[in-house]
């Protein structure tokens, strides 16, 4: 019979990627802001800026070529993320089939699936994660909009009380350096993120998209159908997942009897920032894994009975 694959250190392997890709963006953000707060100090620094509009503009129009650069820079990182995720993952899901089931070469994978992978991030769907170019563009309206508004207090702060255009100048360094880009934006739903919460779930969803799309190709590849949600109950748990977890699902369809995965997506699984992944299970398993299926649901059901014991606990107490 076969045997499915291990799966205790597939959660170690999700977040060590994480780390790595997170703190590798974080790089790119802080290289790219690092320049813009440079350029607006050195404008602001010039003797003209509180007196001529046209050298003002001139500051807004080089943060405008700053973020274009950086919607670049985050597409290069996108791009190596994806394929150094891509290539784990097409090892893992190797590693879970009989030897020598699948035994196409990663640049056959890569021709077949990976600029696909690329070309979603770049597209953005907007059903996995917010536009990268839409947030982008809002930090870079955010910005603008915060040093014209710094402009316009400190020149309505001269006006008022007879400041020369040197005190005025110091007055706007100073507010500047206080009030630096926000970097901040309001996604699709309307929820504001942070730039630090909304980059890394950008991290997070790309790399556990990228790592379930590349598992479910190769098990495609190999002519395996189903598979199952693992990562356990204590792992990032939420309400979308708990139907879900230790259940078998059909990649494809094909094999009746089993939701998909996809309506499984459409029913919340794989959410922003979801840390569990799929596992391939041979037919020869599903016998033993329903019996595992009905301990596993015990479990959620302990949860959920001890999750509603805390809010109750936290009601009262309040």
């Amino acid at each position: 019979m076969k045997k499915g694959p291990p799966k205790t250190a597939r959660i170690q392997v999700l977040d060590k990627a994480r780390k790595l890709q997170e703190a590798r963006l974080r790089q790119v953000l802080l290289k790219s802001r690092d320049k813009m707060e440079l350029a607006i100090l050195k404008h602001a620094r010039k003797g003209n800026f509180m007196a001529a509009a046209s050298v003002r503009d001139g500051l807004y129009r080089e943060i405008r070529d700053y973020y274009i650069a950086l919607q670049g820079d985050v597409d290069k990182w996108a791009r190596s993320s994806i394929t150094s995720n891509a290539r784990e993952w097409r090892r893992l899901g190797i590693d879970d089939l009989p030897h020598g089931q699948y035994n196409q070469t990663f640049s056959q994978f890569d021709r077949k699936y990976l600029r696909n992978m690329v070309g979603e991030f770049a597209e953005n769907n907007p059903s996995r994660m917010s536009a990268v170019n839409s947030a982008l563009g809002g930090m870079l309206q955010n910005d603008i909009r915060v040093l014209r508004a710094t402009y316009a207090d400190v020149a309505r702060l001269g006006a008022a009380t007879g400041m020369t255009t040197a005190q005025q100048q110091r007055e706007l360094i100073a507010k500047i350096t206080d009030a630096r880009p926000a970097w901040q934006f309001v996604d699709k739903s309307g929820r504001s993120w942070s730039a630090r919460n909304y980059f890394r779930m950008l991290v997070n969803t790309t790399t556990a998209n990228v790592a379930r799309d590349t598992y479910e190709d190769v098990l495609t590849e190999a002519g395996e159908d189903l598979a199952s949600v693992e990562g356990g109950i204590t792992h990032g748990i939420c309400e979308q997942c708990l139907p879900w977890i230790g259940k078998v699902l059909s990649i494809t369809g094909k094999t009746r009897g089993f939701p998909t995965v996809d309506d499984a997506v459409e029913r919340g699984l794989f959410h922003p920032n979801c840390r569990h992944y799929l596992a391939v299970v041979f037919v020869e398993e599903i016998t033993e894994r329903q019996k595992r299926a009905v301990k596993l649901q015990l479990r959620v059901t302990e949860h959920r009975k001890k999750q509603r014991a805390e809010r109750e606990s936290r009601k009262k107490a309040a």
